[in-house]
């Protein structure tokens, strides 16, 4: 397979996210000197005619140092008031930034239902595509005043959610604007081959042609201020990537390091699919939640993932979790994520009808239809 071309001259629209150890010290008080460098480089990319979504974390973080507080409150409460604190402090430093390069800027807070809820969805979309055309460059953080979504999975990482931090949210934006380039600014080079701080030998993986699974398992976790880790960023690669985004993981403390992701200087680069996924497709795969789960033997698992074919009642083993017809549900053989659906059946209609051919379904209800149609289905890894 040939490495895909990646020609930064061509792009139009550049996603960045930058994290709070990128923004803050480690007291978190904003580091304004860092702060100016990547405003000083969005900036660039603006005059050079290019557009730029850029997704800030810190809010937290600052509102902690104005309110004095020395550790991160345990107490959702307390976190979502040094959000409130903290964000108007961001933007205010944001606004004094971007000024002096004659550039407009526009406060996006969002949450998860901003992307499940179709209205609200297409809405975000309009607005943020109205600011572009008005050459503004939107700054989207979560909204964790009311959102307690990146909370609580920072505490026990349970909820079903789309997105549970900035990066997951940057993939999100990246993926739906149809973003050239996604760019994940944080403390360290990029992604190693080992853990740096437990292996003298371990180097950055400069380019990524594709995410599995043993890359998946050598990405780690972070620390500090920040709750996104490696392990974070590379599934929002993953995510990004899948909707045809290239994606970069570089060190937003050094100088130029946009500049230097897009002379491929710095940072691990990772190639998007040659294949994108369609509006549809990223809708089910990333921006609806699942209701519940549709468990498949492995004879089923080899037809979705080998032969591109739907999912039949035969190969259905069982279901967990309520959902109507219509919902998007898990598909998994065993432990493992085969893939995200619609559902053409309900939980108790799907439970029915388990293991049984088309003949044995019409008989017991009138007709027959596959589990989930290939065109309302995105498989693991492709589609």
């Amino acid at each position: 397979m040939h490495a895909m071309n990646f020609s930064p001259q061509k792009f139009r629209l550049v996603t960045i996210k930058a994290g709070t150890n990128v923004l803050a010290r480690a007291d978190g008080t904003l580091d304004e000197a860092s702060m100016a460098r990547l405003v000083n480089e969005m900036a660039g990319l603006w005059k050079q005619g290019k557009d730029v979504i850029f997704v800030t974390s810190g809010a937290i973080g600052s509102g902690m140092a104005l309110l004095g507080l020395k550790r991160r409150p345990r107490e959702t409460v307390m976190q979502q008031a040094c959000a409130a604190v903290g964000q108007s402090a961001l933007m205010h430093s944001y606004e004094s930034l971007f000024s002096k390069h004659g550039i407009r800027i526009a406060q996006v807070l969002l949450t998860n239902e901003d992307f499940t809820n179709k209205a609200r969805y297409l809405n975000l979309m309009t607005t943020i595509e109205a600011l572009l055309k008005a050459r503004v460059i939107p700054i989207i953080n979560e909204n964790d005043v009311v959102s307690t979504t990146e909370l609580e999975h920072a505490e026990n990482g349970e909820k079903q959610v789309v997105f549970d931090d900035n990066d997951g949210l940057s993939a999100l934006m990246a993926s739906k604007m149809h973003a050239d380039l996604l760019i994940l600014l944080t403390d360290v080079d990029g992604l190693y081959d080992a853990n740096p701080k437990k292996e003298k030998g371990a180097r950055i993986i400069k380019r990524v042609e594709a995410i599995g699974e043993e890359l998946e398992a050598v990405a780690g976790t972070g620390a500090g201020l920040g709750t996104g880790g490696m392990k974070s960023k590379v599934a929002a690669a993953k995510l990004a990537t899948r909707a045809g985004v290239w994606v970069a993981i570089a060190n937003g403390k050094k100088e130029d390091a946009i500049a230097g992701v897009l002379a491929e200087r710095e940072g691990t680069l990772f190639s998007p699919s040659s294949s994108g996924l369609s509006g549809k497709e990223q809708w089910i795969a990333f921006a609806s939640p699942a209701k519940g789960t549709v468990e498949i033997n492995e004879r089923a698992r080899d037809a979705l993932l080998k032969n591109g074919a739907s999912l039949l009642a035969v190969g259905v083993t069982g279901a967990k979790g309520e959902f109507a017809k219509g919902e998007v549900v898990e598909i998994r053989c065993g432990a493992e994520f085969v893939g995200r659906g619609k559902s053409n059946y309900s939980s108790k209609q799907l439970l029915s009808i388990a293991g049984k051919k088309k003949a044995e379904i019409a008989a017991l209800l009138g007709k027959a239809e596959e589990v989930v149609d290939r065109e309302n289905l995105v498989v693991n890894g492709g589609n």
